[in-house]
């Protein structure tokens, strides 16, 4: 929902509440300014206060904190004691310290206390209960807009992601690499073959799904090093390491490669002393993925991959407070650690 309608609705609501009903309908009927001064009065001042509070307090703390959370038993025993308090500090302010200090008091004298609780009840529960109504329109408005920027974020990753990740410089370099290990009559061709076309299959079918399993997500992290590394002189400048229990896990796919894809497009290659590291572990339903590579200041790789900023967008969208990010860079070393919280299949 658009921030200006949100403040016309609250808007409304507060002129009807203190103006329409209960001043300016009476200069209608009664044809008479008289009743503005009830606008300005202690106890009007006094509810332009107190009403409020109660409203928002609700609005931002109870139902954002406890009820979005599920926390039904404890949102119930917060409006109670909302209620009450509501109650309470209203019978002090208008029939206690007004009397006293001013001499005026909101309800006529000898007003029962069963009665002040019943009619203050009323009262206390509309604010409550419009504020209700309004959190749940407000936040179902945007749930919408936030499956709805979901759908154009994963429809825009997946075209970024085909575009520029799958682009004919690393085709073409890893066609290079495999023609040599062809024409060498290496052991490696036939392989290299079959892990380039699991490759381009995962990336133009499965990455269509919303959720892919760990899997297969980790079969193609794993065959597209080995396809960066067959141009390697020297093997042992990468470093790679998986463990962990994938099977029955889900993930969105295309979420982890840009971390791989960035280490080698960014570190220094064939040198083992500084070595690009990736290294995966699964616990539970837990994922941690961590990548590690010297900066190379001299050489740039310009094709231009998927991206770290973009993929932040995705996890923000994605696995909103299911997830953390720490990237950083020192002593020439660029490092990204993310945790992450899988789905299961």
């Amino acid at each position: 929902m658009k921030k200006w309608v949100k403040i016309l609705l609250h808007a409304m609501f507060w002129f009807y509440h203190f103006a329409w009903h209960s001043v300016i309908g009476r200069i209608i009927t009664d044809k008479s300014l008289h009743e503005l001064r009830y606008f300005f009065d202690p106890l009007s001042i006094s509810q332009y206060i107190l009403f409020p509070s109660v409203f928002y307090f609700n609005y931002f703390v109870i139902l954002p904190r406890l009820y979005k959370k599920r926390k039904i038993a404890l949102s119930w025993l917060s409006w109670i004691l909302l209620l009450a308090s509501f109650i309470l500090v209203r019978y002090l302010v208008q029939e206690v310290w007004f009397p006293e200090w001013l001499g005026i008091n909101n309800y006529s004298p000898g007003t029962s206390i069963a009665y002040y609780i019943y009619d203050n009840i009323y009262f206390g529960g509309v604010l409550i209960i419009i504020s209700v109504l309004f959190w749940v329109l407000n936040d179902n408005a945007c749930a919408q807009e936030e499956r709805y920027l979901l759908m154009q974020e994963k429809k825009s990753a997946q075209l970024t992601f085909l575009k520029n990740q799958v682009n004919p410089h690393f085709i073409f370099n890893t066609l290079n690499n495999i023609y040599a290990l062809v024409s060498t009559r290496s052991d490696m061709a036939l392989p290299s073959i079959e892990k380039l076309s699991h490759l381009m299959r995962y990336m133009y079918k499965e990455s269509d799904a919303g959720q892919v399993s760990v899997v297969r997500e980790l079969e193609y992290i794993s065959s597209f090093i080995d396809l960066q590394t067959i141009r390697l002189r020297n093997k042992d400048s990468v470093q790679y390491t998986c463990c962990g229990v994938a099977e029955g896990q889900t993930i969105a796919p295309l979420l982890l490669i840009p971390f791989v894809e960035n280490m080698f497009k960014h570190g220094i290659l064939n040198q083992p002393e500084k070595p690009l590291q990736a290294r995966i572990r699964i616990d539970g339903e837990r994922l941690q993925l961590y990548t590690a590579n010297h900066i190379n200041t001299r050489v740039k790789d310009d094709a231009s991959g998927i991206g770290l900023e973009n993929v932040q967008k995705r996890l923000a969208l994605l696995y909103p407070g299911q997830h953390s990010l720490i990237i950083r860079q020192h002593n020439g070393i660029y490092e990204c650690t993310l945790d992450i919280k899988l789905n299961h299949a």
